[in-house]
């Protein structure tokens, strides 16, 4: 029994970390400051955004980076809709 829960506070506390993540993601999608985010990867826009000195979250390209290339996470919420 008491593997059991900490197992699934495990799993809560993975879960937690994971919204997080894509609540930070998705912000970041709807913070025009960074320009525009269509045609680009999230981390295309990161870049972007770094290289113009607009000073991007750190905790944008650590998120991207946990994800494989290929994870729809990596494109903004803009993909599908444009």
């Amino acid at each position: 029994m008491v593997m059991f829960r900490a197992k699934l506070r495990w799993q809560k506390l993975v879960l937690c970390a994971e919204e997080q993540a894509q609540k930070l993601l998705r912000q970041f999608d709807l913070t025009a400051k960074y320009g525009p985010c269509t045609d680009v990867s999230r981390k295309q826009r990161w870049e972007r955004a770094r290289k113009l000195g607009l000073d991007p979250p750190q905790g944008v390209l650590q998120a991207l980076e946990q994800l494989d290339a290929s994870h729809p996470e990596q494109q903004g919420i803009w993909a599908d809709r444009t």
